[in-house]
């Protein structure tokens, strides 16, 4: 009895451990911490339902646990229940592959990778979706062993992940060990040498993008001070023409249609002075029935174009209509009023907003457009968690290859970068006001020729 529970004990915390270190260093050991999961699903899939269905949920919690544990900096409660109920969502694969088991009496670990992978497709489209723990963001630390996904995406890193622990739990268990062997080893190393040969591999250049960018000391002074600021550094310091501020520079502001907006007086009289001002700034924006939007504005000579927010934090941003009487109303609103189409047509750039950039359908199916992505973001929720913005980064540099495209990532309090096509870090912004540059590529990945093809547009 007591060597069952060391050895039941030392397998879950080889998981924690090997899950940790493999999400935020070494993103590969995350097949060897699958290995023990896989252990451990075998051991309970011939338990009764509800037994199995507990071991699971625990085991994902678990794995919620071990990776974002800084969520619970956020705010204990809401950290706590937002791992609690991502863990439920991340079992009904799994409450699918009991019934399978049962009904063909055999152990079908062999559908975890299709299930799983499956699950993480159908997740980006869910209202509660938490796509941060796609196991394929794992390999963002490592990113030249995955210059494929801009070929097959995150989700097809999923899937290659899961056959690897797969097939390295099979090389412990089964006695056909030689054949187990060269598959597990070709499945490993065909990938990493077709992404070691697009790392090689030169990508088309058409030009570049030059950018100053602007991240307040003190998110919270006030607008009229900010941009005060902004202005005068622009006047009296070299810079570019084209700005990019973070996520909510901007505290709530109304613009109404003739864009007159006192937040904009300063911008206003540079303009008048040089009309080649382009400033694309993070803004909460309130709309004519009270609501909050989450928002970039993009404003030059023409007048103010508005690309809004497509995906909430769920429950902390946007609460659906269902769980608003237990959970309270949503903090901000979707519009159809989005000027994203004519950004693009405009200028070739799509910028983003924070949390769509997790979700890899959306944010690189929209890439097949421009040439750049801007992307402005707060990490300021975080309070402060060195790993949490570290995850974040490698989720954004995975952003990069599925796209093929150069990032600039503007954040409030977090990790400010400007990130090549190939989610390598060219250039580190620690600066209130920097001047960088990004290049543009035309060439949309396979990656985001797929996703054009299959879906709708967005």
């Amino acid at each position: 009895m007591a060597r069952n529970f060391l050895k039941e004990t030392s397998v879950l915390l080889g998981f924690s451990f090997l899950l940790f270190i493999s999400w935020n260093y070494y993103g590969l050991l995350i097949v060897l911490a699958l290995c023990f999961f896989y252990c451990c699903i075998a051991r309970v899939l011939d338990c009764n339902f509800w037994f199995f269905i507990g071991a699971v949920y625990l085991l994902l919690l678990l794995f919620n646990m071990c990776v974002t544990f800084w969520l619970l900096n956020v705010g204990i409660v809401q950290g706590a229940l937002a791992m609690m109920l991502n863990a439920a969502f991340m079992s009904i694969p799994f409450a699918v592959l009991f019934f399978i088991n049962r009904l063909s009496r055999t152990k079908c670990l062999f559908l975890i990778p299709l299930f799983w992978t499956t699950y993480e497709l159908i997740n980006q489209d869910f209202l509660l979706s938490w796509p941060w723990l796609s196991i394929g963001n794992a390999m963002g630390n490592q990113p030249h062993f995955v210059q494929w996904y801009s070929i097959i995406g995150v989700h097809g890193g999923t899937l290659w992940i899961l056959l690897l622990s797969l097939f390295l739990y099979k090389l412990f268990v089964n006695q056909n060990k030689t054949k187990v062997f060269v598959l597990l080893l070709l499945l490993l190393l065909v990938p990493i040498c077709i992404s070691f040969s697009i790392y090689c591999k030169n990508t088309d250049i058409i030009g570049n993008v030059k950018v100053t960018t602007c991240i307040p000391n003190i998110s919270t002074e006030g607008n009229l001070k900010k941009t005060k600021d902004l202005c005068r550094f622009l006047e009296q310091c070299e810079h570019e023409n084209i700005v990019l501020c973070p996520e909510l520079y901007f505290h709530p502001i109304i613009i109404n249609k003739q864009y007159k907006c006192k937040d904009f007086n300063y911008l206003n009289m540079l303009l008048k002075q040089d009309t080649s001002y382009r400033f694309f700034i993070g803004a909460e924006v309130r709309g004519n029935n009270d609501k909050l939007y989450n928002t970039i504005l993009v404003y030059d000579n023409d007048g103010v174009l508005i690309k809004t927010k497509r995906k909430y934090v769920p429950l902390t941003e946007y609460t659906p209509k269902l769980l608003r009487p237990i959970f309270g109303d949503s903090y901000y609103g979707y519009t159809d009023n989005d000027d994203f189409r004519v950004i693009g047509n405009k200028y070739q750039i799509l910028p983003l907003l924070c949390y769509e950039s997790v979700f890899s359908s959306t944010s690189t199916k929209l890439t097949y457009y421009n040439d750049v992505v801007f992307l402005s973001t707060s990490e300021e929720f975080m309070k402060g968690s060195s790993l949490g913005k570290r995850q974040y980064l490698n989720i954004v540099r995975i952003r990069a290859i599925e796209s093929r495209r150069n990032i600039i990532k503007c954040s409030n309090k977090g990790f400010s970068a400007v990130i090549n096509e190939k989610g390598e870090i060219v250039q580190k912004i620690d600066k209130v006001f920097q001047n960088v540059e990004a290049k543009r590529i035309t060439r949309p990945s396979f990656y985001c020729k797929l996703l054009n093809f299959a879906f709708k547009e967005l």
